[in-house]
């Protein structure tokens, strides 16, 4: 299978914002008015960033996820992305499971696939997505770390240590004990191993979520109470 061939087959869909999509030497895009443009890129290689033998569905899903995080952490409301894939060959029973988890996050965050680049080689995946931040009164709406100052309230969605838990049921390895701690302790890092190693089954697949309060309607606005489902953690000076 040639390269225009696996394109064709697997990657190219009709664009319903860009100007111009897959096809040429660049895509078009136009951001709204009022907007400015948010630029994120993450790269994932075998062996360092993801199993070699790891399902390709859920592969596609964490592909594109990474790069949506980052959006939401700043706000952002996801356009567009490019795709630069390297493939040790052009295999149609990985690369169909890998595009559908692809495209099935990208169409859940109206987020569509505009241009890329494909290659032989160890497989690696590269992906540059793009947003829309809003602009008042001349004035970015973007979140930044900068931002951030001592006192702020911090708020951590999910379950700390989930990742690497599930990275070591995945390896057989023990997950690690408390060096200290009374009874509960243990008690609450069994019950976690347990969940997780059940969601190992199918590989659960997360959901960018950065960004708790983020408004997709206008700019981004700070809650006033939790968000459910998170932990507060709280900032202090560097002394």
């Amino acid at each position: 299978m040639g390269e225009f061939d696996l394109i064709a087959e697997f990657f190219q869909r009709p664009v319903r914002h860009a100007a111009l999509g897959i096809g040429d030497d660049c895509a078009l895009l136009q951001p709204a008015p009022g907007t400015q443009w948010a630029v994120s890129c993450d790269m994932l290689v075998a062996g360092r960033h993801f199993l070699p033998d790891v399902d390709p569905r859920t592969l596609g899903h964490k592909a594109l996820a990474v790069n949506l995080s980052d959006l939401a952490a700043c706000g952002a409301r996801p356009v567009a992305f490019t795709l630069a894939l390297a493939l040790p060959g052009a295999d149609p029973q990985w690369l169909g499971p890998f595009s559908q988890g692809l495209f099935a996050l990208a169409d859940a965050h109206g987020c569509e696939l505009v241009g890329g680049d494909t290659t032989q080689g160890p497989l690696n995946i590269c992906i540059t997505v793009m947003g829309e931040v809003p602009v008042v009164q001349g004035r970015s709406q973007a979140l930044l770390r900068s931002g951030a100052k001592a006192g702020d309230d911090v708020y951590a969605s999910g379950t700390l240590g989930d990742a690497r838990l599930a990275l070591d049921c995945l390896q057989g390895r023990q997950a690690h004990q408390p060096d200290r701690g009374d009874q509960h302790d243990h008690q609450h890092l069994d019950e976690r191993e347990a969940a997780v190693r059940r969601q190992c089954g199918p590989h659960r697949l997360s959901c960018p979520r950065n960004c708790l309060p983020r408004s997709t309607d206008g700019p981004a606005r700070w809650p006033t109470r939790r968000p459910a489902g998170s932990s507060r953690l709280r900032t202090t000076p560097r002394t």
